[in-house]
């Protein structure tokens, strides 16, 4: 096992190491990571469908989306992330419970009454406080989690606020109650918390020294986030085909429509008594910007009578 020291805050980086070490390395790896505020979803989610896009842009929230599967999860600088990356025999690899082991202990030997769920997430109180999930490759698999430590927990719950507007075959987040590991321990802080766990696992899998990155390793994970994990194809389009149906309401209208997307572009639109826009639409890609270039182009705050802002995320 290799225990990696890093600092970096860029949810991307992290991300595009774990894919690069799970894919091009044979050795076991362990690092903790966090980040400034952001939202990372599953592989096989709708974005779309799991966040407050309204609130995510005002507040400059993150998106991404991870390797593994699962639902999203808010993170920020007081939630720590932990990442497993070993080798295991092919059949064997899925384990949630054994990788999670060590983590589950440190924070028991903190005097917390820390259970697993049946889904082999953490609890307190009946409350989670960490989320995981895995991704197999050959035979490694690549086990992540989340820690709740003190998350701004309202802004947890606005940032992924979902209303059911998309329909599609994506996977859904299954939502929980929610809390932060330093309400129930006021004897440590978030780096100290941080510190005891990173020096556990060294003591669990007696280690003796830390693993630091090389040149030419952090070189090819800024070529993987450039080329994939910070693009607008890898975090909105790569999912299934969905539909959305929207609604434009004003004190004297209300609007129904609907758009369908494929590969992150409307292919087909019906605004029902106003048909004759539906080719303003059809063709374009579905994200922020070109909507929000289609309505002003176009003069639809005017014709819907909604300043352009409220009318933009109309469409999402």
């Amino acid at each position: 096992m290799n225990i990696l020291n890093i600092n970096n805050k860029s949810v991307y980086f992290y991300l595009a190491l774990e894919e690069y070490l799970v894919k091009n390395t044979n050795e076991d790896y362990f690092f903790l990571w966090s980040t400034d505020n952001c939202i990372v979803c599953g592989k096989h989610q709708n974005i779309y469908e799991e966040i407050n896009l309204a609130f995510i842009t005002k507040n400059k929230i993150k998106l991404a989306r991870r390797l593994s599967g699962g639902g999203a999860v808010f993170q920020d600088k007081g939630n720590l992330n932990f990442t497993f990356i070993l080798n295991k025999k092919k059949g064997k690899q899925i384990d949630f419970k054994k990788h999670i082991e060590p983590v589950y202990q440190y924070i028991k030997s903190l005097n917390i009454d820390v259970k697993y769920s049946k889904r082999n997430d953490l609890f307190i109180n009946e409350k989670k406080i960490s989320g995981n999930a895995e991704h197999v490759y050959k035979n490694r698999v690549l086990h992540h989690g989340t820690l709740l430590f003190n998350s701004d927990l309202n802004k947890l719950e606005e940032a992924i606020k979902i209303d059911g507007k998309y329909i599609s075959k994506s996977v859904k987040s299954i939502r929980k109650e929610v809390t932060n590991i330093n309400n129930y321990t006021n004897s440590i802080d978030f780096n100290k918390f941080k510190t005891g766990l990173y020096n556990y696992i060294k003591s669990y899998y007696k280690l003796d020294k830390d693993y630091l990155l090389d040149n030419e390793l952090e070189k090819n994970i800024k070529l993987l986030v450039e080329n994939k994990y910070n693009t607008h194809n890898w975090i909105f389009n790569y999912t299934s085909n969905f539909k959305y149906k929207g609604v434009i309401k004003t004190n004297v209208l209300l609007i129904n429509f609907e758009l369908d997307i494929e590969k992150g572009y409307i292919v087909d639109c019906d605004f029902y008594d106003y048909s004759n826009i539906n080719t303003y639409f059809i063709g374009k890609e579905y994200k922020i910007k070109t909507i929000s270039k289609i309505i002003s182009e176009n003069n639809l705050q005017v014709l819907f009578q909604l300043n352009s802002e409220e009318l933009l995320y109309c469409f999402f």
